[in-house]
């Protein structure tokens, strides 16, 4: 299958050699079926050029020797983690890493609504920005009332007095204004307050996803921003994270906002314990 490192006399300018997908089938149907306290050596080594096989991208050109020279360094890794026997500070370690990450998922998972006083100091700001939305001035109370309420997401653990209010809410707001401005606050919304909860789970920064059909700033798709830049693109600081969604984009001028849908992932910060060199690598690879 040539998964072994037997052809390291192919160097210069020779490609790198790709497995056919029956390879990579072939492979990863062996793997599954072995248990994970039965692997060898070789079996890690196989995993490892699965990995690399599996998620490295077609356009990352690289020559035969190339791959080796890398596959030699990080096969040392694995040797280094096969034969190095855990002590109980280590052990303990991770299991402080394991709960701290579950903690983290917790606090990410949880609903954590903004207030109305946060809603009328940030949000309605940030709304005003765009076109076809009214200036905060021009709320009334009862309006500001509405919107929060309106804007708010329906959970499982919701009751049926919150789903009513928040029905009633659209309604109202639906009467009196473009539906964009209804949509583009709960789109705001649910970024600022992704934000917050990454923040109060110790991420700095989010992965951003942006809806197919965008066209004016789909080339933020895939890319991280910081925490911190985020927050304060609601406050119309100068920072390098845009508003999410975007104010002044084609589709906001359009009254179209659903086409610049916006969604932000939080990403786990490194653990103490991991490996920057290999992390680095691994993301590098499968970007």
């Amino acid at each position: 299958m040539g998964t072994a490192a037997d052809n390291t006399s192919e160097s210069g300018d020779v490609p790198m050699r790709r497995w056919s997908s029956e390879e990579l089938a072939t492979v990863k149907a062996r793997l599954e079926a072995l248990p994970p306290q039965s692997w060898t050596k070789e079996d890690h080594y196989l995993a490892l050029d699965f990995v690399v096989q599996r998620y490295l991208s077609a356009d990352e050109v690289r020559t035969e020797a190339e791959w080796q020279t890398a596959r030699a360094r990080l096969q040392a890794k694995v040797d280094a983690n096969i034969n190095h026997k855990e002590t109980p500070e280590e052990a303990l370690r991770r299991t402080k890493d394991n709960e701290r990450h579950t903690e983290r998922q917790e606090r990410l998972r949880a609903p954590n609504p903004i207030s109305l006083k946060e809603f009328t100091s940030t949000l309605l700001s940030a709304l005003s920005r765009y076109p076809f939305a009214p200036d905060v001035s021009d709320f009334s109370p009862e309006d500001i009332q509405n919107l929060w309420l309106a804007s708010s997401q329906i959970t499982e653990a919701s009751t049926w007095d919150e789903k009513y209010q928040v029905q009633d809410a659209q309604s109202a707001m639906r009467i009196r204004y473009h539906p964009a401005v209804l949509e583009t606050c709960q789109t705001l919304r649910r970024s600022f307050e992704t934000l917050c909860r990454a923040r109060t789970a110790g991420c700095e920064e989010v992965k951003v996803v942006v809806r197919d059909g965008c066209r004016c700033y789909g080339w933020l798709d895939g890319t991280n921003i910081k925490i911190s830049d985020g927050l304060a693109s609601f406050l119309e600081e100068p920072v390098s994270g845009p508003l999410l969604s975007p104010a002044g984009s084609e589709c906001a001028l359009n009254e179209s906002p659903r086409l610049c849908h916006i969604s932000l992932i939080p990403i786990d910060p490194p653990n103490p314990g991991d490996d920057p060199e290999f992390s680095e690598w691994l993301k590098q690879t499968l970007r």
